[in-house]
């Protein structure tokens, strides 16, 4: 199989979810002949995040971060993705791969904001929210931001603080 099957074969049975043990082969092999490719990691890392393997998730997701043709901010973007299309069943360990991440980038205001938003997607309004603040702290002016903090006031039913930072953001226009 070459890349491009592989790459087809491996992305179709993983999003599929028939022959995982297949799907992680063509994925695999995927890898070995085109080795930067991000697609082979993130079918990897789907898989193995099914099948509760967090060491390959992890792996898989480190190197789509650090390897991420956009920078590391888009990487931590993509494993956001990844990880947030999880049963719910998966969220614990999704949130757990994520923390990691971040605690080997601790000044990347987008892996903050990449736990953020996949902590607001699972319902840990808490954790959503100081990873928001996190990202603000590092990052003031990136708009993205801001806006993550504003969806969880809104989560929270804290209308005045999502307003007030609203308005915060009008004033900068």
């Amino acid at each position: 199989m070459d890349g491009g099957d592989g790459a087809e074969r491996g992305r179709a049975l993983a999003a599929g979810g028939r022959d995982e043990a297949l799907a992680l082969r063509a994925a695999h092999r995927w890898l070995e002949i085109e080795p930067t490719g991000g697609d082979a990691g993130e079918v990897i890392a789907r898989v193995a995040l099914r099948q509760g393997d967090l060491s390959e998730v992890d792996t898989q997701c480190r190197a789509l971060v650090q390897g991420h043709a956009g920078g590391q901010e888009d990487g931590f973007r993509q494993v956001a993705l990844i990880l947030g299309q999880t049963d719910n069943a998966q969220q614990d360990a999704a949130i757990a791969v994520m923390k990691g991440l971040v605690a080997d980038w601790p000044e990347l205001a987008g892996a903050h904001h990449a736990l953020g938003a996949l902590a607001l997607r699972d319902g840990d309004l808490p954790l959503a929210e100081k990873a928001a603040d996190r990202a603000i702290a590092l990052a003031p002016e990136e708009r993205d931001y801001a806006l993550l903090l504003i969806g969880i006031y809104v989560r929270q039913d804290r209308m005045a603080n999502a307003d007030a930072l609203i308005a915060k953001l009008l004033r900068k226009d």
